[in-house]
């Protein structure tokens, strides 16, 4: 794969900025984005306006045809594994209720000709995922993730102002009254005729939770999985009081619609390669559209454009 990679640490405003400083024109920037040509660390990137720093920018030369945010891309692959870059809106797997549609594992069957799920995201997330491309590797990395030797951190934006620091630990059943998962403790321990312990088949499940930035009404979040349970970050994080943005299954009526989509992405990924013995490490920056979001919510309001025209008036 050809690629020029720059090497330099000054931070830079955009990457548009950046990408013109190199020389590019204004067409070339768009069809370079749109095409998957630039990427930001390991992930393919169309968003010009988002923040940068040089040293996190690669441009490549050569890459298979894509549309960024619509399509997978191949982030890192040997022939026994595959960290494979997943935009919103797509299948981890194929569902065999929706058997006419595209998923992240056909995407990788098609390209590489073999492909086996170690885990899996949530339709609307976004971010990396490992691939098996045989069966002795599947059965090792699904090994690796229940001994909590693979490492999988997210980055979220939930509602309200987010502590420090969360840990939060609970048994996860598969209906917690109404149809939806949800933790044994939070739903049934204080009623009293609940039992004593957690019901044999609940799960336990553990999350670490690590405030990265305060904004206007909610937190970004950066969260470290210890157990990979289905819904665990959604549930975890709305049982707390923090649910969220855009999460139709676990967020009040009113925080679902505060954001596109369930405001989740996998950002990184660590592991030993079990074949190799090779420490990886892999980061995708938080994904075009919640970047994007983020962007339009914390530009300045009106109020302080008045006082603006405020002072301008004062110093007439």
């Amino acid at each position: 794969m050809t690629a020029l990679k720059n090497k330099g640490l000054k931070p830079v405003t955009t990457l548009n900025k950046y990408l013109k400083s190199l020389g590019y024109s204004g067409g070339q920037i768009k069809s370079m984005l749109r095409s998957g040509k630039v990427w930001i660390k390991d992930a393919p990137t169309s968003y010009g306006g988002r923040s940068i720093c040089e040293q996190d920018i690669t441009i490549k030369s050569i890459t298979p045809k894509m549309t960024v945010g619509r399509d997978p891309a191949i982030v890192y692959k040997t022939d026994q594994l595959a960290v494979v870059w997943k935009p919103p809106g797509l299948l981890s797997v194929p569902a065999r209720s929706r058997a006419r549609e595209h998923s992240l594992l056909s995407f990788v069957r098609i390209k590489l000709g073999v492909g086996e799920a170690v885990h899996r995201l949530d339709e609307t997330c976004s971010g990396l995922m490992l691939v098996a491309l045989t069966t002795k590797s599947q059965e090792l990395l699904k090994k690796a993730i229940e001994t909590r030797a693979i490492e999988r951190r997210y980055l979220a934006l939930c509602n309200g102002h987010c502590p420090q620091s969360l840990e939060i630990e609970s048994h996860l059943v598969r209906n917690r009254g109404d149809g939806l998962r949800g933790s044994w403790e939070h739903w049934h321990k204080n009623k009293p005729t609940a039992p004593s312990t957690p019901p044999e088949d609940s799960l336990y499940s553990k999350t670490y939770v690590h405030r990265r930035s305060l904004h206007d009404g909610f937190s970004l979040v950066e969260v470290k999985l210890d157990t990979g349970r289905t819904h665990q970050i959604r549930i975890h994080l709305s049982e707390s009081g923090y649910p969220l943005l855009g999460d139709p299954l676990y967020a009040p009526h009113g925080i679902k619609r505060k954001a596109p989509r369930t405001a989740l992405h996998a950002y990184k990924l660590v592991f030993k390669d079990p074949f190799s013995s090779k420490n990886l490490s892999f980061e995708a920056p938080i994904a075009d559209d919640l970047a994007m979001f983020m962007a339009s919510i914390n530009k300045p309001t009106e109020p302080l454009k008045d006082n603006k025209r405020k002072k301008r008036r004062k110093k007439r």
